[in-house]
């Protein structure tokens, strides 16, 4: 679920940023573009890849200008992920 209220069902794998249109992975078709509502322009047009290994969601950092960053459970704060991390 997005910060908007969008739900999507993750049955496959995305890549997420907020122009993911021309990524090898939409433009192959290996991967359908998930685009993000980002007016601040602070997320790159390919930020992140959702991937879906054995049934678990994962998301990899696509090396993006600003870093993806994540809340694990039980964590004080925020990690910023490396690339392809």
């Amino acid at each position: 679920m997005l910060d908007d209220g969008a739900v999507h069902t993750v049955d496959r794998d995305y890549v997420l940023g907020r122009e993911p249109d021309d990524a090898p992975e939409v433009t192959s078709g290996a991967a359908p573009a998930l685009t993000l509502d980002d007016p601040d322009l602070t997320m790159s047009r390919v930020h992140s890849r959702l991937q879906l290994i054995a049934r678990e969601a994962q998301l990899v950092a696509a090396g993006s200008a600003y870093g993806t960053h994540v809340h694990p459970a039980g964590a004080a704060g925020w990690a910023r992920l490396a690339p392809g991390e």
